[in-house]
This record gives structure tokens, sequence and C-alpha cells, in this order.
């Protein structure tokens, strides 16, 4: 299903009206929970980014709650009010930390840190960057309906990587062990880009955190710390060094592992040209 779809069938619908009330009981009793949250966080973007690792070490933080892949969107799209949503949000988180926050074949567990727990929550959201950008790209106004919801500042997070990287790991994944289309890929991921490049123009440039997936893996402490600043989260160097623990020594180069066509290359590199956040970017780079 096309994650910009919000329920495309009736028993998706009976289903999200069994959520709505089956909460009903839960959103009261975690009332007190959520009464000290200053933030809500979500992730724009693209598949394959860096987004999972990134939000499980905000989760990782004793005052963030991160969901993974909970699909947020959709939920304020049928009028869960912030009681419900955040409910849903921290029931996920737990039964993402007791996967060990799995995100296919990979595993962003923090050692020894906060995980599916918390000692006060300040800051609340959901990482399901391509499917919140698919959904807002469908139905812009979910944005407005989300600030009312949650009645806090909304920060973005918008990790940025290699498009040519980027793209080749989306097109090898969505062929499962055949040949990868680099193209469909390609069309994809620039979608995206619009969608986020309409987003940053709609909000104000303070609620925007953006950082490229390559700073990441090389100085992933800084740059969670900014993060975290920028949330208005406190990081502490144990939670800092957990963290950069689990991370890669150096970024994946997916784009030698297809081969690219030089009209191809060219027409990435167009597409760079459309969008300030990617400048930086070659495929020599």
């Amino acid at each position: 299903m096309d994650t910009g779809t919000i329920l495309s069938t009736g028993v998706e619908a009976i289903k999200m009206a069994w959520t709505y009330f089956s909460t009903s009981q839960g959103s009261r009793m975690s009332a007190s929970l959520f009464r000290d949250v200053e933030t809500y966080c979500m992730f724009i973007g693209y598949p394959r980014s860096g987004h999972s690792i990134v939000g499980s070490m905000l989760d990782a933080h004793p005052n963030a709650v991160i969901a993974h892949e909970m699909g947020d969107l959709k939920y304020v799209y049928c009028r869960f009010d912030r009681l419900r949503l955040y409910h849903l949000l921290l029931q996920n988180t737990r039964a993402s930390a007791k996967s060990h926050r799995r995100s296919g074949e990979y595993i962003y567990e923090v050692p020894g840190q906060w995980q599916g727990r918390f000692e006060r929550i300040k800051v609340i959201g959901d990482k399901q960057g391509e499917g919140a950008t698919l959904r807002l790209r469908a139905r812009p106004w979910l944005l407005g309906r989300l600030r009312k919801t949650v009645g806090v500042p909304i920060r973005f997070v918008h990790v940025v990587r290699n498009p040519y990287d980027n793209i080749s790991t989306m097109a090898v994944r969505a062929a499962n062990g055949g040949i990868p289309d680099l193209k469909a890929s390609l069309t994809r991921y620039f979608k995206l880009c619009e969608t986020v490049m309409h987003v940053k123009q709609n909000v104000d440039v303070n609620e925007i955190v953006e950082f490229s997936h390559e700073s990441f893996i090389e100085s992933p402490s800084t740059t969670l710390r900014g993060l975290c600043l920028s949330l208005g989260l406190v990081p502490s160097d144990e939670y800092l060094g957990a963290c950069a623990g689990i991370v890669y020594k150096s970024p994946h180069k997916s784009r030698h592992k297809v081969v690219w066509s030089p009209d191809l290359l060219e027409e990435v590199m167009r597409g760079i040209e459309r969008f300030p956040f990617l400048r930086e970017y070659s495929y020599e780079e």
C-alpha cells in the first residue's frame, strides 16, 4: 500500500475505529505521563537515509519517546486526540525496544540507555520519514491539524544523504534480490525532495533540524548533541558515548554497488541542482 494513503480498505477503517475506542481508557490513565511534553518531533525525507538510527538514538534519551514507523499522521487524519496519539506512540516505542529497535536486518539498540523507558517525557514523536512525507504531499493540511492536535512546538528532523547512495540503496532494497531499477527509485526520491522543499518553505526556519548522514557518521556525538539541543534535550556524555558506539565507522557508498548509466548520472545531477540541501553532493564525492 502507498504509505501516502490513509485508509485504503474498509477493514483498515474498522481497525482504526477499534483502536480509537480501545485506547480511551489507556490514554486517560497515562495522561499524567505527558504533562511535561514541550516538543513534538517528526521526521521528513527519504528511506535509507539514516532516519532509523537517529530516531533510535533519540528514543534512548531519558526525556524522549520516539516511536518507530507508527505513522502518526494517519491517526491525526482520523482525529485522534493528543492523549490517544501520545499513548500509541508510547506503546510503539515500548514494543520497539522489546525487538531491540530492529529495522530490517539492522538492530539499533543503544546499550544501557532508555529505549522504551523514560524519566520524564519532554519530547515525543514518530520516526517515519518517507511515510510522513508522502502523507504531507497528499494532504498538506495535515500539518495544521497536527499542530492543533499536539499543541506544542514541532521540530522536523531532515537527514540528507548523498543522493547517489540514497537512490542506489532504495533501488537495491526494492529489487529484493532482483535487478535494481535506478530510474524508478530516482523518480521516487526526487518527489520526496519536492515535498520536503514545500514543507521547509511553509514552516519557520527554526522548526527544521537538518544535517547530513555523512557528518553524522563522521562525528556522531557532535551531531547528536546539536540535534538534542535543538529539541530541548540535554545530552549527557554517557548517553552520547553509548549512542556513538553503535554507529558505523564510515558511510556505505552503495552507489558503487550498482551500474549507473551516463543518462541517469546526469539526471541526478540536474535534480541535485534543484534543491539547495543537496548541492554539496556529487557522484565523485
